[in-house]
């Protein structure tokens, strides 16, 4: 059934939730249905959007009528559309994706008092939806302690490897009898690369590769040269283009101490790459131990063990990670599961 589809995001940035709200558009737009990708802050855009996209304020909100779907990543749009649902014609369905799991992430970014006022407001909001969607059982499981009602819709990533970047810098720094082990995230405590740079002050043998910003910068930094490890610890900073460096490592590591859908980690998948990740709840249900490697968040010495054990079996956990990611994390199974609640069949 065709659909007119706004999807709102915060802004034009490389963030995680708008990666995955353009995927999701293009895939809908290649589908032929009209939509249109609506952010409310301005500024560069950094990632290449194929698609419709417009700026969306309260002077201009009114065209949302001309759509059948509204569906809202993050807290602004979420926010907007829960007010919007209050003067919704009819027959229009609103929707939301909760991208992780908000007072955990939160607490760790703002502390407790700020997380547990914004999630109450949050949760208040998810209330006026008429569908809000988890990326997983564990997040489902974890929202419906607090009496909200989800679906589960796994992200889909959809990976293209643009090589020009690295071609014009070089990659001569890397050591050719390493193993080099990479991490394309935020640099933030949830993240817990504290627990990797100690690993590889403790093992001569890695190399690390970190891509991404973040209020743990210059603090990680620092810890390297304290660690003497400056030599094989790798800060790229922000990449349009993070996967780039996939061709150049052994091991994707994720170390994260929670986490809400592991994006980098399916992008890992989605190249072959072998995987060793921390046992947390949230990571558990998307590979089993087959397809990954897993270790202890506080651990060192398990966590260099898991690495090497990747780097060992690397072609049996290329294998497994690609047949996984094709039958459960491709960017068309996820439209498909979306098409299903925007026609009201899930």
């Amino acid at each position: 059934m065709f659909k007119r589809v706004a999807i709102i995001v915060p802004s034009l940035s490389k963030k995680g939730p708008v990666i995955v709200a353009n995927s999701l558009a293009t895939k809908l737009t290649e589908c032929g249905h009209y939509v249109t990708l609506f952010y409310l802050s301005q500024g560069e855009a950094e990632l290449g959007f194929s698609v419709r996209t417009k700026h969306l304020t309260l002077g201009n909100i009114k065209q949302l009528y001309d759509y059948d779907i509204c569906h809202s990543h993050s807290f602004r749009p979420d926010l907007l559309l829960a007010l919007f649902s209050v003067f919704k014609k009819q027959n229009q369905r609103i929707v939301s994706t909760i991208h992780n799991i908000v007072h955990r992430d939160l607490e760790y970014d703002y502390g407790a008092f700020v997380s547990k006022l914004v999630s109450k407001i949050w949760l208040f909001l998810w209330d006026r939806f008429d569908f809000v969607i988890s990326l997983s059982e564990f997040s489902q499981n974890y929202y419906n302690a607090f009496s909200l009602n989800t679906l589960v819709i796994n992200n889909g990533v959809s990976v293209e490897v643009n090589l020009s970047e690295l071609e014009e810098q070089g990659i001569d720094f890397f050591s050719e009898h390493s193993i080099k082990i990479i991490s394309t995230s935020s640099l933030s405590i949830r993240k817990n690369l504290d627990l990797v740079l100690h690993a590889v002050h403790y093992d001569q043998n890695l190399e690390l590769i970190l891509v991404g910003e973040g209020p743990e910068s210059d603090r990680l930094k620092k810890l390297s040269s304290e660690l003497n490890i400056s030599q094989r610890v790798h800060f790229m900073g922000f990449r349009n283009n993070p996967q780039a460096f996939f061709r150049y490592s052994d091991v994707f590591v994720l170390p994260s101490l929670s986490e809400g859908h592991p994006l980098g980690l399916i992008e890992a998948a989605s190249q072959g790459l072998p995987c060793a990740i921390s046992r947390i709840p949230e990571t558990k249900e998307f590979f089993n131990e087959s397809e990954v490697a897993y270790f202890q968040i506080d651990n060192i010495h398990e966590f260099s063990k898991a690495v090497k054990h990747c780097f060992t079996n690397s072609k049996t956990f290329s294998r497994a990670l690609l047949n996984k990611y094709y039958s459960a994390y491709t960017v068309a199974k996820m439209a498909e599961s979306y098409l299903e609640v925007y026609n009201g069949t899930d």
